[in-house]
């Protein structure tokens, strides 16, 4: 017998259950939802009591995935964010679950009967009803007038029209008169102004609920369903049918609910725990490889989000978030081949043979009966070059200037600009990897926690740590434990937990007797940090000072004395800190918070503190050098991409500025008593600006700051901000890095396409740290975006979901060009050739130093069959995915890469010929690679013998040619050729001719 079978056995004679082992809010709203759509309960209405404000958007965010699996026609509706439409309901009887929290209660309700008598408008076609006493009506109701209706509990009159957006409907609503009569009714798209459906009958509810006497049970149904882990929560009837969730009592039920073990850093632990489980039923929360298709039969994926998974045995079924599932550890890599691929027609190429190009589309040519795809490439002076499909991997999307200089393929210039890059490349990689050496052969203590004060800090944290800080924080564990410095990035969203690793790092340092100095880009952050760190060290006896231009001389000149002295154990500060006049007793960690902030100065003088300092980075959006040396293993990185359990994605919206909208967005931030950043980055109005919001939002407490004010004035601003007395902060981007303030639920950024991609998704990170739903609005003076500014803003609405800075960074280099990789002279460089082909050098380079050999230019292999071989459109309709498939086919090092590739993508599809064609070219150009051989050619198939040309790419050896004698084929050799000849009778011969490369 099921969980639910059990309680439905208890429920029906009785009226309470008591439920118990529910291990989180993903397996409370499981079981509320089985209970909504079980037949035999059939409530009414359905209440779930949450403990607080963020256990009430969690059910909110888990019913919502619920209702995605197992489809119900039952609204879910938050008191009292819905109060209107939650009464409206429970009138009419319209089926629902409204979520409660013991914060936020239904007291002093309107009395039932007035709500149904006074309190709704009823509209109805064909209605004799004066628009003058409609007006009033709505008036009365609390709807605002406005020239255009956007928002709820918003109207707007134009003659004969009256467009209403009513609390209760998800769509606002026109009605047309016709004289003194009510002709048409039906609801609308707000910005397409599109008619959506025709209605003939609709309530029109209050905007906000009148005080009164009544509370919720007298408008509640005799059979409403109950749940609640509290038992005194608002008085309860005996009608009701109840569940007492996670209450353990005589009669109550246990659950098997469990939440899954996780195998993010254990792939290989998968397949065990998948291998009795066949007849299970899963849920993964995010899009999966076919790995999972592969290895589950009864499989359902699920966009919604979702925090935490739930496995039953009982049930056989298992809810799977990205949580769970192995970590992809080539994300870094990842994000950088990202770039090289998904280029489409117009876009700009670099062929590593002739330079930038424009790519103009993929055509069919015949020769002697065979048919090719070739990728067409427009060069200067209407040039066009046709580049075989199996040679994708000499293109790179050009990544770097919006109109780059397309080069001639004749000109000599293209390689001439190359090798000068490659000169300079190794120069500059020849420096990082020396310092980088440096710290190799440096030698520093290994630091253990012999401490039992660390355990009282990592104990102090007040949350619970995610799975990859509990992976980062081992990762520097090891640093720190091993003889040579540390130099880890931690890469990781705002909000994400860095700097809890930071605490942890600096006191580990500071208990062996070192100094730590923390580098941030701001004053206002570095004093953010300087009050976290003191809150969670001051106890422990740690000396911690703030270092920066606000601060009086006499005061600086006390703090670096100390400094000197080694009285203080951390210093925080902004490149104050790197000044000439500042000398550490003992420096033994650096921290740097958003490296990217600084510059190519600072960075210079912080070179000297890396030689032997361990250092740590913190970065929620890392800037293409660190990326690059990521992944060449040059400085380890640890990626923080789980969200702390609760927190909710920030719903962001990108429009054309528009006044009624940005008095909507403070006025409902106001009235739950939030606060608001507005971001205005013209200094010498902002004054202007704080009076235009005054007359939106008149109650409201508003002030500005911005990086130009004295700093004591900016301090107490803000300082103010943080103690909750002012309401609204019109602002420059000084809020950009580090403020952590959990009562910031909303953000205005005013002109957003003026801003950077990074920089708009550093802005909306300083919103929705607390427990309550956040909420971004990126406006634009215009009323279409064009350019990068819309594509930067797009990039922005499609990266919502937490955890999506690593990504954010690589859109922006996509987008907004490199900037300064290695320094300015590379700058010019990167321009020149494109990001792409540029990595490719800069890793010719390091290999170079670290090995100690001239790497050799890649081999350009000519393949000449008499074969027909290309991607039929029949698999891949669409051009752009067949030029991205084509290059991930020709990237592949090895066959068993290829196959696997082929088989994830296709599946279990029958490949047509002239695709299995392409895999055994491509596996002949792999073997090439492998055996030195620069061109392939084959004449004469036709005939029963065919005579095979193959030039390496140096002088042929003896090793070869007593291979080839093993062949018995007759062959002729001639410096670097060789020619053979086999048999095409019976035969594949171009399997014949694959295994006879092989051999040689």
């Amino acid at each position: 017998m099921t969980v639910i079978e059990s309680i439905i056995k208890k429920l029906l004679p009785t009226t309470t259950v008591s439920v118990g082992k529910i291990p989180n809010d993903t397996a409370a709203t499981w079981l509320t939802w089985q209970m909504i759509i079980t037949p035999l309960i059939n409530p009414s209405a359905v209440l779930l009591m949450a403990i607080d404000d963020k256990q009430q958007l969690s059910y909110q965010q888990n019913l919502l995935f619920w209702q995605k699996i197992y489809p119900a026609n039952i609204s879910i509706n938050i008191w009292p964010t819905q109060a209107s439409t939650i009464l409206n309901n429970l009138i009419s009887a319209t089926p629902q679950l409204i979520i409660f929290s013991l914060q936020n209660l239904p007291i002093n309700l309107p009395n039932k009967s007035i709500w149904q008598n006074e309190l709704i408008t009823n509209v109805k076609i064909n209605k004799n009803y004066l628009q003058k006493n409609f007006l009033n009506q709505i008036a009365q109701l609390g709807y605002e007038r406005q020239t255009r209706v956007f928002a709820k509990g918003e109207y707007a009159k134009r003659g004969e029209i009256i467009d209403i957006f009513p609390i209760n409907f998800t769509d606002p609503v026109r009605i047309i008169w016709k004289q003194n009569k009510i002709e048409e009714i039906f609801s609308f798209a707000i910005l397409s102004q599109k008619h959506l459906a025709n209605l003939t009958d609709i309530n029109i509810v209050p905007k906000s609920l009148p005080p009164g006497t009544a509370d919720i049970n007298e408008y509640l149904p005799t059979n409403s369903l109950f749940l609640s882990s509290q038992t005194s929560s608002i008085p309860i009837q005996s009608t009701w049918k109840i569940l007492f969730l996670n209450l353990a009592s005589q009669d109550g039920i246990d659950t098997d609910f469990t939440e899954a073990p996780s195998f993010r850093y254990t792939p290989n632990e998968l397949d065990n725990w998948l291998k009795n489980k066949t007849d299970w039923f899963f849920i993964l929360t995010n899009k999966t490889e076919n790995y999972f298709q592969q290895k589950i039969s009864n499989l359902k994926i699920i966009e919604q989000p979702l925090v935490q998974s739930l496995v039953s045995q009982q049930l056989k079924l298992a809810i799977l978030t990205e949580r769970e599932l192995p970590a992809n550890n080539q994300t870094l890599t990842a994000s950088l081949n990202k770039l090289k691929q998904n280029f489409k027609i117009d876009d700009y190429v670099v062929h590593i043979d002739h330079g930038v190009g424009k790519m103009t589309g993929i055509i069919k040519q015949n020769f002697d009966g065979t048919t090719r795809d070739f990728f067409v490439i427009s060069y200067a002076d209407r040039d066009r070059l046709y580049v075989p499909v199996e040679k994708a991997d000499r293109l790179e999307k050009y990544i770097g200037l919006t109109r780059p200089t397309i080069n001639r393929l004749s000109s000599s210039s293209w390689q001439q600009l190359k090798n000068k890059i490659k000169t300079d490349l190794l120069s500059s990689a020849r420096e990082i990897i020396q310092t980088q050496a440096q710290r190799e052969t440096g030698y520093t203590e290994p630091l253990l926690n012999n401490f039992p004060e660390e355990k009282s800090i990592i104990a102090d944290f007040p949350y619970q740590d995610t799975i990859d800080q509990k992976k980062a924080w081992a990762d520097i564990v090891n640093d720190l434990k091993n003889t040579k410095p540390m130099d880890r990035l931690i890469c990781g969203d705002v909000g994400f937990g860095k700097t809890e690793l930071a605490i942890r790092t600096a006191a580990r340092i500071i208990f062996h007797g070192g100094q730590v100095a923390l580098l941030c880009p701001t004053t206002i952050l570095a004093q953010q940090h300087f009050d976290t760190f003191n809150n969670r060290l001051q106890k422990f006896g740690i000396q911690i000072d703030l270092l920066t231009r606000w601060q009086e001389k006499k005061k600086q000149t006390e703090i670096i004395e100390n400094i000197k002295l080694g009285r203080t154990d951390i210093v925080i500060g902004t490149h104050r800190i790197l000044s000439d006049d500042i000398n550490f007793k003992n420096l033994q960690l650096l921290i740097i918070d958003e490296e990217q902030k600084f510059g190519v100065i600072h960075k210079e003088k912080l070179k000297k503190h890396r030689q032997l300092s361990h250092v740590l980075t913190l970065s929620a959006t890392p800037i293409p050098r660190t990326l690059y040396f990521s992944v060449a293993g040059i400085k380890p990185v640890s990626l923080i991409q789980t969200p702390p359990p609760g927190r909710l994605p920030i719903i962001s919206s990108i429009e054309p500025y528009d006044e009624n909208k940005i008095k909507h967005a403070l006025q409902t931030e106001f009235n739950r008593q939030g606060q608001t950043y507005y971001l205005y980055n013209k200094v010498e109005t902002m004054a202007s600006k704080v009076k235009q919001l005054a007359k939106l939002v008149p109650e409201a407490k508003i002030a500005f700051a911005h990086g130009q004010m004295p700093g004591k004035e900016l301090s107490q601003i803000m300082h103010q901000f943080d103690e909750g007395k002012i309401d609204i902060l019109v602002c420059s981007t000084i809020i950009e890095n580090g403020l952590d303030l959990p009562n910031v639920n909303t953000l205005i950024v005013e002109q957003a396409a003026n801003f950077g991609l990074a920089q708009l998704y550093q802005l909306r990170g300083r919103i929705g740290r607390g427990n309550r739903q956040a909420y971004a609005y990126f406006f634009y003076s215009s009323q279409k975006l064009s350019g990068l500014a819309a594509k930067r803003l797009s990039a922005l609405q499609s990266a919502q979901a937490l955890g999506s800075g690593l990504e954010l960074a690589r859109r922006d280099m996509e987008i907004r060009g490199i900037g300064n990789l290695l320094g300015k002279k590379q700058h010019g460089h990167i321009k020149a050739v494109g990001l792409n082909l540029y990595l490719r050098l800069l890793d010719q380079a390091v290999q170079e130093i670290k090995t100690g050999n001239t790497e050799p230019e890649e081999n350009d292999i000519q393949i000449q069959l008499p074969l027909t071989y290309y991607i039929p459109e029949s698999l891949i309709s669409a051009p752009d995915e067949r030029f991205d498939f084509y290059q991930k086919l020709s990237n592949c090092k090895t066959n068993e890469e290829l196959l696997t590739l082929s088989k994830n993508f296709f599946s279990n599809k029958t490949l047509p010929m002239e695709y299995q064609n392409l895999l055994r070219v491509l596996h002949l150009k792999i073997i090439c690679q492998q055996k030195g051989i620069n061109s392939i050619n084959v004449l004469n198939i036709k005939k029963s013998i065919a005579t095979i040309t193959i030039i390496f790419n140096k002088k042929i050896t003896s090793e070869i040619i007593n291979n080839i004698k093993k062949l018995n084929f007759p062959w002729t050799t001639n410096q670097q050729t060789l020619k053979i000849k086999i048999s095409t009778v019976n035969n594949d011969w171009l399997e014949e001719l694959i295994a006879t490369i092989k051999k040689i």
